[in-house]
């Protein structure tokens, strides 16, 4: 597992006002499911997840991911993960015409 998730985790459960009585991270088929048993509805602790995941990377080309996939009896699950940007941020040396790295 990603320890930039774990690292994210861990920084979710130092918050003295987590609205969550516990997060446990588990991954099926190569996916990062976050489990919560939150004290809080559905839809605001989703927004919680996303404002805690834009402080957690703020300074990095890092993107959070985060929707959520189903209820039960006791715990909310969620889909995450981190996302890096699709567009290029170097050359790479194939001389592209429109590359914006390229020394010219």
């Amino acid at each position: 597992m990603s320890s930039l998730i774990t690292d994210f985790i861990q920084f979710l459960l130092q918050d003295p006002y987590l609205p969550a009585k516990s997060l446990q991270l588990r991954t099926f088929a190569g996916k990062t499911f976050l489990y919560a048993n939150p004290i809080i509805p559905v839809d605001v602790m989703l927004n919680y997840i996303q404002s805690k995941g834009k402080h957690f990377l703020r300074g990095t080309i890092w993107s959070l991911q985060c929707q959520y996939t189903r209820k039960d009896a006791t715990s909310t699950v969620y889909q995450i993960a981190f996302l890096a940007p699709e567009e290029k941020s170097f050359c790479c040396g194939n001389q592209c015409i429109n590359c914006k790295w390229r020394k010219r």
